[in-house]
């Protein structure tokens, strides 16, 4: 058996690198990306971290559209504090008001199958948008 196990690495990259899942927990983010997830739906809010040594990794959380399923879209425009209007279509807002608001996101334990299919996980996945400056515990 050899004394020697050789990594191919440079320093850099082994210092860098991590989990490709942020820490539970509530992380400083920024709002990437706004849009339909299936339109007519639903809408996603894709998150990026934006300090700490989780900054530059990304989540993403999706609200509905549809009546009787809005409550998470709700919380998310009103903790951004993005506004949006009722009109005989119903009601609406612009992404451009959306993208580039800063927040805190809540990352919480969650449980599924590796894969789909295999054996069971836990992982964090983004489930909350708080507004911007909600304290976050070290």
């Amino acid at each position: 058996m050899a004394d020697e196990i050789i990594i191919v690495v440079t320093q850099e990259d082994w210092e860098k690198s991590g989990s490709k899942f942020p820490a539970y927990g509530k992380h400083n983010i920024e709002v990437i990306e706004c849009g339909w997830e299936t339109i007519g739906k639903s809408i996603k809010f894709v998150v990026e971290i934006t300090d700490g040594p989780d900054q530059g990794k990304t989540g993403k959380i999706v609200g509905g559209a549809t009546a009787g399923n809005t409550w998470k879209t709700r919380e998310i425009l009103d903790n951004l504090d993005v506004p949006y209007k009722f009109g005989k279509n119903g009601l609406s807002f612009k992404t451009s008001d959306v993208e580039g608001q800063k927040g805190v996101g809540l990352w919480t334990e969650e449980t599924g199958k590796k894969g789909g299919v295999g054996e069971e996980v836990k992982y964090p996945k983004l489930t909350a948008i708080l507004p911007e400056g909600t304290e976050i515990e070290e």
